[in-house]
Order: C-alpha cells, then sequence, then structure tokens
C-alpha cells in the first residue's frame, strides 16, 4: 500500500524519515523535485561521504562515523548502452535534472553491502550525471563534515567536474603523472588533503602545488629525485612517503633543519616507509641533542589525519614508541617526537599545549 508521503504535517514526514538509512533517504529524494526539497535537511548527517568516480560509474560511500575505514551505505549509479534498459526506463530527477535511468538489482553489490542502491543510466559521458549528483547529495545533506573524492581513471576526466565543496582526493589508477596532479590542483586551489595511491609518475617541480597542500600521502615508487624534493621542499602539515627509496640522509637533513633553522614551520607530522630493496635507517638522532621519548605523550592518529585519507591503519600497527626520542626545537622550544625503525620513520610535532 501506497503513502501520500507529502501529504503528512512536517512532524510525521521528519518521524518517518528518521527510520530511513541513507540508501532508502536517496531512492525516496528522487522521485521529484518538490519531494526533494521536503526531505532537505530534515534527516540526520552522515559524519563523511565519498564519491568514487570511475569510467563508467559513480559510487557513493556513506559513514556513519569520521575515523571510520568502513562504510555505512553504497550509491551506485551505472553508465550503460540504451538498449540494456528495453522498457523499463523512466526519468529521475537528480540535483534538478531530468536524467533517464532504470533500477538495477546488482546481486554483487546487494550481496556485500546490505544497504545498498544501484541505478543504470543513459548518458554518453559523465558531464551530466556527476554535477547533478553532487547538487542533490549537497541539497540533501548541506553541512556534511567531510567530503571525498576518489579517481579511479583519468583519461577523459574533467577536473572542473569536481565540485567546490570537497577538500579530500585520492588519486587511484595507473600511470597518475604530475601534469594530471597540477591540472586539478590548479583547478581546485583550496584542496586541503591529496592522496596518491599508486606511483607517481614525472618530475615534480620544487614549487608545485603539491608541496602546499595540508595533508599528503604519496606512493614515491622508490624514485629518489621524488622522495628527496618531498622531503625538501614540503610546506604542508603532515607528509606519509610510501615506497620511499633510500633516504636516511634527507630524513635526517630535515630533522636537522627543523631543530636548528627553524625550517619546516608548517610541519606537524612525516612518516617515511621504504620500500624493501631500499636501504634500512640507521640511528639518525644519535647526533643530535635528544632525551628518551618520556612514555606520556603518543600521538593520535586524529593528529596525524584529520579526515582519515592520508593516514591508514597499518601505518600505526608496526609503531613501538618505546623506540622514541624527544627532541627540542633550538629558538621556539617546541617539542618533536623522532622514532626510527628498520623501513620506517615517524617524526611528529607536538602543539604548544600538549607539550
Amino acid at each position: 500500500m501506497s503513502l501520500p508521503f507529502l501529504k503528512f504535517p512536517c512532524l510525521v514526514r521528519r518521524e518517518i524519515l528518521s527510520h530511513f538509512d541513507y540508501c532508502d533517504i536517496f531512492r525516496l529524494s528522487v522521485c521529484s523535485a518538490r519531494t526533494r526539497k521536503s526531505i532537505e535537511n530534515r534527516t540526520r548527517t552522515p559524519e563523511k561521504l565519498r564519491y568514487i568516480c570511475r569510467d563508467n560509474d559513480l559510487e557513493i560511500e556513506i559513514y556513519d562515523k569520521l575515523d571510520c575505514e568502513n562504510f555505512n551505505s553504497v550509491i551506485s549509479i551505472h553508465r550503460v548502452k540504451p538498449f540494456i534498459l528495453y522498457e523499463e526506463k523512466m526519468k529521475i530527477n537528480i540535483g534538478g535534472k531530468s536524467i533517464q535511468c532504470g533500477e538495477w538489482d546488482d546481486s554483487y553489490i546487494c550481496h556485500h553491502y546490505k544497504l545498498s542502491y544501484s541505478l543504470k543510466y543513459i548518458n554518453s559521458r559523465q558531464g551530466k550525471v556527476l554535477p547533478a549528483l553532487q547538487a542533490h547529495i549537497n541539497s540533501l545533506w548541506p553541512n556534511l563534515p567531510l567530503i571525498q573524492f576518489e579517481i579511479r581513471f583519468f583519461r577523459g576526466f574533467c577536473p572542473s567536474l569536481i565540485d567546490s565543496k570537497i577538500k579530500d582526493i585520492i588519486f587511484d589508477f595507473d600511470d597518475m603523472n604530475t601534469s594530471m596532479l597540477e591540472s586539478i590542483l590548479t583547478s581546485h586551489s583550496n584542496i586541503e588533503s591529496v592522496c596518491i595511491s599508486n606511483e607517481l609518475h614525472g618530475k615534480l617541480r620544487a614549487h608545485s602545488k603539491l608541496m602546499r597542500v595540508p595533508s599528503v600521502r604519496c606512493d614515491v615508487g622508490n624514485q629518489s629525485s621524488l622522495t628527496e624534493n618531498l622531503l625538501e621542499n614540503f610546506k604542508g602539515n603532515r607528509l606519509i612517503l610510501d615506497m620511499a627509496s633510500t633516504c636516511e640522509q634527507a630524513v635526517s637533513q630535515l630533522i636537522k633543519d627543523w631543530m636548528f633553522d627553524a625550517k619546516y614551520p608548517n610541519l606537524k607530522a612525516l612518516i617515511v616507509r621504504l620500500a624493501n630493496d631500499a636501504h634500512s635507517f640507521g640511528d639518525i638522532t644519535k647526533d643530535l641533542d635528544r632525551v628518551k621519548w618520556d612514555e606520556y605523550r603518543r600521538p593520535t592518529k586524529k593528529e596525524f589525519d584529520t579526515s582519515n585519507v592520508i593516514f591508514k591503519t597499518r601505518h600505526w600497527d608496526w609503531c613501538n614508541w618505546d623506540l622514541s626520542y624527544d627532541l627540542k626545537q633550538k629558538d621556539t622550544g617546541k617539542m618533536a617526537t623522532v622514532n626510527c625503525q628498520y623501513k620506517a620513520v615517524i617524526f611528529f610535532v607536538w602543539d604548544c599545549q600538549n607539550q
């Protein structure tokens, strides 16, 4: 039996929506522009939302907790050829745009994720659907604490399609190069976090826009020039390098520059994980004025990464803080903790109030 949702009083509609999961809310919201308007900002707001953009489909992962790596719900929109829809074509309203779609009983998604909803749409490109989808989500939950965008292909992708509200970007495709990176960072100057999950190719300039992004995680692919370039020229707050080449001298120099010349004034955290064939770290602080770690101060995961994009649980599991030393910056008195192990280094600068 159908219910006349729009005819119910506002308080009744709000009570009904409080029992819906995120997928149900989205499914109801695409019925019409009027229905979407009646829902806007009247449901609980997710803590985090991530768009995943592939060549032929868009996916939205919705998280109830900001620091959780497992999502609560998933909405998938797949691009298909017209003949696949047969007679089930319907026009739905996404972000004020009328888009020809059909519901898709995606057995793979439904089997793995209980709270899921799939659509298939007819369109020759994502240039219409992606902006409409982002506008639709922004109207449903205008006060989202964190929105992330993950790109899993680049050929034919237009950086201008990324909504201005998005501050965190994840690049997860092969053949990622510096020209692609600069193109996106140029068109979106407000990016606060960049994660490059696969090897970055090409020469990175010392004045690259990546150097000023507050939080960066990069797979440097055992490239010594890229590793040293990032360590020397990074101006942001948090830097994580995966698969780094032998770089003991560069890391040691960074720490010395921080201690004695007050360089890297914005740096809060550095993690360097070496490639398997790179030479292991020695005791990089042995010649510095250091004291044994006080055993009381221990940085939290949130202090390393407020968005839970660049910092992964595996960066934390191997850390033995008993092997750490504390250092003091010469002129300012700032304190930092260095944890140096066989294939990894953590360098963390404490806030003055936490010293």
